[in-house]
């Protein structure tokens, strides 16, 4: 008898289960977040959305973008928050390793925009997309592995989960290699988030340069302990970032980060210029081509 019962149960929940539902029809709530609003009594906000207006990229100098009340409790009301991230761990919520303060003037923005529309957007091709710009007073990354450098290391610009962060600067203060410098790291970090997503450019071609000269896992490693003797160099293996330690050993950089040394090196430097300041180190030279050549495939042009 159960067996009978089990049986017409199963058969009742599977008759259940296939019964046609309704087609899904969207909820018509969505609201689109990375967006500007126009505010004509201020001449920061007023200027904001025409520089939006004009190249569609919305920027920021706050990244809370919303605040909706959702409830109260012990009667205090509670908020959900919409806000710009520079990182994001499904496990860990928002990352810590990148610390920004909001700057308190933004008036400091306006020439900021200038930079932006007439000197680093000209140079972005159209197949590096920048889904907003957050700008902030400061910025910098957490580097706790490396015993004797600094807790933050300071940084001009980052690309983050859905915002590219620029360090706020004063654009009439900068001598020309300064500038130079600013916009060549700026154009690396735009350039390294659309390396990193490409599915067609392969960067283990990049990274097998040093692993394969090297004889091993070159990345973040402690350098010295296979050179006791001190008679080998990490350009010799295609490096040009790395961090002496107490002047005892060095300690080689993440995979990463020395993708990034290299592109911010790739925008500061013509070929002849690069190859002239590491001709002694033909793997350097090898990497710093490669990576020009990648970012020829994705639309960045280079007058040499």
């Amino acid at each position: 008898m159960f067996r009978y019962s089990f049986c017409f149960l199963c058969s009742w929940l599977l008759l259940a289960a296939c019964k046609k539902e309704s087609a899904l029809q969207p909820s018509g709530i969505e609201e689109t977040i990375l967006t500007v609003k126009d505010n004509p009594n201020d001449p920061v906000d007023h200027a904001i959305y025409q520089f939006f207006q004009r190249t569609g990229i919305p920027c920021y100098y706050n990244d809370t973008l919303a605040k909706k009340e959702i409830g109260v409790f012990n009667g205090v009301p509670r908020y959900y928050y919409t806000r710009l991230t520079l990182a994001y761990s499904g496990a860990a919520g928002r990352d810590t390793a990148y610390k920004y303060n909001i700057t308190s003037d933004k008036s400091k923005v306006l020439p900021m925009l200038q930079l932006l529309e007439h000197d680093l957007m000209p140079r972005i091709p159209s197949s590096v997309k920048l889904f907003s710009v957050l700008f902030v007073e400061d910025l910098a990354v957490r580097k706790n592995y490396i015993p004797t450098y600094p807790e933050l290391t300071a940084l001009n610009s980052y690309g983050g989960f859905n915002t590219m962060a620029m360090r706020i600067v004063n654009p009439d203060t900068f001598s020309v290699e300064s500038k130079k410098k600013y916009l060549a790291e700026a154009l690396g970090t735009a350039c390294y988030k659309r390396l990193t997503t490409l599915t067609d450019i392969d960067l283990n071609d990049f990274y097998s340069i040093s692993r394969k000269a090297f004889g091993d896992e070159i990345y973040n490693t402690e350098f010295t302990s296979w050179f006791p003797d001190q008679n080998r160099k990490p350009e010799e293996f295609g490096l040009i970032l790395y961090y002496p330690v107490f002047e005892i050993f060095i300690l080689t950089p993440m995979p990463e980060d020395d993708l990034r040394s290299f592109l911010d090196a790739v925008f500061l430097y013509s070929t002849a210029e690069f190859n002239a300041l590491y001709q002694q180190y033909p793997l350097v030279i090898k990497k710093f081509k490669l990576l020009k050549d990648f970012a020829k495939q994705i639309g960045f042009q280079f007058p040499d």
